[in-house]
């Protein structure tokens, strides 16, 4: 923690909230491993700001609001970067950083979105995101949107 003196003031100030370079990531994948997350320890985190994974952020998971979900994983911590659409501005995506320790547990969390300042944030968007490893972990599948490319032209 940094402490900032103005005049009598005094000011403090959290850490930032440190990820690493964009070119590091990889898209996950069936083959990948990815930190052991798991309901329960995304509950451990959750329990602490009395939020859970309710029906909104099931249902943006299975909306596909998800534009991509990558990972990295250093000595020791697995960072996970995605993108989620914002529910009410159908064009704007904010960015989602969360890093697990090596055993499953969410370590830092941050969002690009007006609630979600991190270090330890708890907006619908990083619960999207944390739904979305749990399933991935599980599964080995994750449900992104699509873009328009990805789809066969049709009309000819």
């Amino acid at each position: 923690m940094i402490v900032i003196r103005t005049s009598n003031i005094c000011q403090e100030l959290m850490p930032e909230f440190q990820m690493p370079a964009t070119s590091f990531y990889k898209d996950v994948n069936t083959n990948m491993k990815m930190a052991p997350v798991d309901r329960e320890k995304a509950n451990v985190y959750m329990e602490w700001y009395g939020v859970e994974f309710d029906q909104l952020v099931t249902s943006l998971y299975g909306d596909k609001f998800l534009l991509y979900l990558r990972t990295f994983s250093s000595d020791n911590l697995c960072y996970v970067k995605s993108s989620c659409r914002a529910e009410m501005k159908k064009k704007m995506y904010y960015v989602v950083d969360i890093s697990f320790t090596k055993h499953g547990f969410v370590h830092e969390a941050q969002c690009e979105c007006g609630a979600g300042e991190g270090p330890f944030v708890h907006c619908k968007h990083v619960r999207t995101v944390l739904y979305a490893c749990v399933k991935f972990v599980q599964s080995g599948e994750v449900k992104v949107g699509s873009s328009c490319t990805e789809k066969l032209q049709s009309f000819h």
